[in-house]
């Protein structure tokens, strides 16, 4: 019986593949990218990927990052059910512990499994079902 490998933590994963610049070569770096940008966003703006959803509908942000989010559940299918939790976020608090959930539950198994797979589409402008209304 073959035992699966604990998943690495995510600072090995952004070792391995977070690139220098850009949104990298293979799958794995553009969904650690995506997550980076997510997450770093947030934190050091107070960003959020979409302004449609029923407890975020009155933020204004000068910046859609919502392509992040929309490459990474066209891309990582299995990232979408924890992505349509945000719908019952009530504030920031809970917006990134549900970023960081994603990360931790779903890129940290995955993103190991994609460094072999070309990136596909890039992860900037990225279309999907999440938007900002000013844009």
């Amino acid at each position: 019986m073959h035992k699966e490998k604990p998943p690495l933590d995510w600072g090995e994963i952004e070792k391995k593949w977070l690139p220098e610049k850009g949104e990298g070569l293979t799958k794995a770096s553009q969904a650690v990218v995506c997550m980076n940008l997510l997450i770093n966003h947030y934190r050091n703006n107070g960003y959020y990927f979409t302004n449609t959803l029923p407890n975020l509908q009155n933020l204004s942000q000068t910046y859609d990052i919502s392509c992040y989010a929309n490459w990474l559940i066209a891309h990582i299918p299995e990232t979408e059910w924890e992505f349509d939790k945000f719908r019952f976020c009530k504030t920031g608090e809970q917006y990134l512990e549900l970023l960081c959930s994603i990360r931790d539950n779903q890129l940290k198994r995955i993103v190991p499994k994609l460094k072999l797979e070309v990136a596909e589409d890039s992860i900037y402008n990225f279309k999907g079902k999440y938007i900002n209304r000013e844009y």
